[in-house]
């Protein structure tokens, strides 16, 4: 099915020069092709009138939507709870939320990399340790995650709370974040 818009002329079948509907400026109109072939139309467009085919929507580019979802139920039981440095962090962090994984990804030297301690620093322009205590309470409210490779520990963000992909692909998300959390209680009391 193909919708017509914003144009004035004659749909002709090129096959036959059947006039198969007259359509007049600012009128909109569907061609519903009901048979088991393509039919080729032939659009007579007037002078100085634009013809503007509907463009199919493209899907997101690899790397992600532009925008990021922020689901208020969730993040409303937790406001009076987070302090303003804590709602500061996450406020300049969301932009940064990679496509369907929530890890936090900066530009750095042209490439991206994850967002650790001394880069959370250097964002929000503050110390190491107001960036730590930051960070750690964002963690105890289950918004935010560590997670680490090696000596480094890297910033992941609750897909509870803000979600940057297909909708459709979240819950399997909140569920690898629920077991890096309870992995990392699992790891706690293995070393005490």
């Amino acid at each position: 099915m193909s919708i017509i818009r914003g144009y004035s002329g004659r749909l002709i079948d090129a096959e036959t020069g059947e006039i198969i509907e007259a359509v007049a400026l600012g009128e909109t109109r569907e061609i519903v092709n009901n048979g088991n072939e393509d039919v080729t139309v032939i659009v007579n467009v007037k002078p100085n009138e634009v013809l503007k085919p509907r463009q199919k929507k493209k899907p997101p580019a690899k790397g992600g939507e532009s925008f990021v979802m922020v689901f208020y139920e969730q993040l409303n039981a937790i406001r009076g709870k987070l302090t303003e440095a804590e709602s500061a962090f996450l406020f300049h962090i969301q932009g940064l939320i990679d496509y369907e994984d929530g890890t936090v990804k900066v530009e750095e030297n042209g490439r991206s990399v994850f967002m650790n301690l001394k880069r959370a620093s250097q964002l929000m322009n503050w110390g190491e340790t107001k960036t730590r205590e930051v960070v750690q309470g964002l963690v105890r409210k289950r918004v935010i995650a560590l997670f680490k490779t090696g000596r480094e520990a890297y910033i992941i963000v609750s897909p509870l709370y803000f979600f940057r992909g297909s909708i459709a692909k979240r819950n399997a998300v909140i569920e690898k974040f629920k077991e890096l959390f309870n992995q990392a209680e699992r790891d706690d009391r293995a070393a005490n």
